[in-house]
């Protein structure tokens, strides 16, 4: 079965940096680190603009690539095949980006070098599992959706007794 990029989200919260493959119109080969690959939604990445000098200037004369990235739990490795769409300088998906970034950079202490230029936006026109062999990390319990329904089920309370009770039923 083919791997889906909502799949592959484990891969994208740059706990391990991927690999970004360009080439030049003459078909000279570029390869460069990149901080962030972003999930954008089903068809879509987006990818950390901060250096990427010779990346830049080809991905803008040809705008195919090929991203790599890792599963952290496995260590399976994932192809994409991307085409470039567009650079954000501006809006949600880049500030999102920009904080993220910022992290990277205060725990690497990296912040005078990180700074992020602008989201480039790809359209995702292939995934291959180059590990096919190696299992899947098993899925991660999914504290955030807890953490939803524990508030929702909390916002229907009406009255303080009720709230403590639910509260404390949520935290156990």
């Amino acid at each position: 079965m083919k791997p889906t990029l909502e799949s592959l989200r484990p891969c994208l919260d740059g706990v391990i940096p991927a690999v970004v493959a360009t080439s030049s119109p003459d078909g000279t080969p570029n390869v460069a680190y990149a901080s962030q690959v972003h999930f954008v939604d089903a068809d879509h990445v987006a990818l950390s603009f901060q250096f990427f000098s010779k990346t830049r200037v080809n991905i803008l004369a040809h705008p195919f690539a090929q991203v790599q990235v890792i599963e952290p739990g496995s260590f399976r490795h994932y192809r994409l095949k991307v085409r470039y769409l567009r650079t954000e300088t501006a809006g949600p998906l880049f500030e999102y980006m920009k904080a993220q970034l910022a992290g990277i950079a205060a725990q690497t202490g990296m912040d005078k070098v990180f700074v992020l230029r602008g989201a480039d936006i790809y359209q995702v026109l292939d995934i291959e599992d180059v590990d096919p062999h190696l299992p899947s990390a098993p899925p991660p319990p999914d504290a955030l959706l807890r953490l939803r329904r524990a508030l929702d089920h909390l916002g229907a309370c009406d009255d303080l007794a009720r709230l403590a009770d639910r509260a404390l039923a949520a935290l156990t």
